[in-house]
């Protein structure tokens, strides 16, 4: 009797240390941790890459159905296929039903930031400036005021030097607080050019490091087909702080550490961007229309056509048309009915940035093409 307490005692400290005892590098093809998909021992915005790439696949489910945070043993057999890693198809299904879907996207995000054994930090491969694409929120600098709320594309790619082989994308913006209202962050998805096949969606999840002040964003498409081009990925808001002391011209947000996957989960160098934002004060001789004061219209314009209507103490010196790339564009304006008629030259569908210099600064305000 005591030969066999003594062995069952042994085999429970067996199942203790491999349950809890193992890196994440050693626990590679022998347990899975619900939301970390690439196995590298933390659950974040790479991991749904990983899970893009094996979207709608099925296999033999778990023996324990669950998105609850631990580790569970492989299902007894395998899946069929693996990724270029060799870590296999069956780390996808978050949840154990046997399915990859949505709901497994759901536990990356109620999982997300949790760990388990040694973390083997994702690292992107260097990217080389003039010959790998880039990332960008489509211009430089923009002037604002405190207290300004500010809308910003965030392009991959553009007409010169355009991706390829893109599947989904995961990224961080690194945030300066003393310029931005931390809690006012905020990334929406657009699908203007980020497409899936009919029926499939394009996942998206964005989480806040406040710690780090990074805003980390994961993009996907989940029907196992690449794609190349270049394009908008999504847009960017936050809110200016009320009380900068100074006027400044600073750099307030960088994007870093850009993973760019195909369909098989490679990844590819990406260069980040990085936006300059001069803040105006009240101190200085400025430029203070709010923004509901600057009228384009129709917006998306109509025909190469539309209307610009500011308020009467502004006078216009230049007008500026960029795409999201920084492309200028040609436009002419005249004024009509104390109106500013604006016509420009056939452009493409998508989201434009008209500068307004005026003899109190200068204004930028989004026009849409689309049709």
């Amino acid at each position: 009797m005591k030969s066999r307490t003594h062995s069952i005692m042994l085999s429970l400290l067996f199942c203790l240390i491999i349950g809890t005892g193992m890196s994440g590098q050693e626990s590679d093809n022998v347990l899975v941790w619900p939301g970390d998909v690439n196995n590298n021992g933390v659950v974040n915005h790479v991991d749904l890459l990983y899970l893009g790439v094996a979207y709608s696949h099925e296999g033999e489910p778990r023996n324990q159905s669950t998105n609850t945070w631990g580790a569970f043993p492989l299902p007894d057999s395998l899946w069929e296929y693996d990724y270029l890693s060799g870590l296999n198809y069956c780390y996808a299904d978050c949840n154990g039903d046997g399915l990859v879907d949505y709901f497994d996207h759901l536990v990356i995000e109620n999982n997300y930031g949790l760990s388990h054994g040694q973390v083997d930090s994702d690292v992107p491969p260097t990217a080389v400036d003039g010959m790998d694409p880039q990332m960008t929120f489509g211009i430089e600098t923009i002037i604002v005021e405190e207290g300004q709320e500010v809308t910003l594309v965030l392009q991959l790619g553009n007409n010169d030097q355009p991706v390829e082989n893109f599947h989904g994308i995961a990224f961080s913006l690194a945030y300066n607080v003393d310029y931005i209202v931390e809690e006012s962050l905020d990334f929406e998805l657009l699908g203007n050019w980020v497409e899936s096949a009919a029926g499939l969606p394009v996942l998206s999840i964005e989480h806040q490091d406040e710690a780090l002040d990074k805003l980390e964003i994961g993009v996907t498409k989940t029907n196992a087909s690449a794609q190349e081009g270049n394009g908008i990925v999504g847009k960017l808001s936050f809110i200016i702080i009320d009380d900068v002391p100074d006027a400044i011209d600073d750099e307030i947000i960088r994007i870093e550490d850009v993973f760019m996957a195909d369909e098989y989960a490679d990844i590819y160098p990406v260069l980040g961007g990085a936006l300059t934002v001069e803040i105006l004060t009240d101190d200085e001789n400025v430029f203070t229309t709010h923004l509901d004061e600057v009228k384009v219209f129709p917006n998306p314009m109509v025909n190469g056509v539309f209307n610009l209507d500011l308020p009467h103490y502004l006078d216009v010196k230049n007008l500026a048309l960029y795409d999201v790339s920084g492309k200028q564009y040609a436009i002419n304006y005249e004024e009509n009915n104390e109106l500013l008629e604006v016509r420009t030259a056939d452009l493409p569908i998508g989201v434009y940035i008209l500068e307004i210099e005026t003899n109190k600064g200068i204004h930028h305000q989004k026009v849409f093409v689309t049709e």
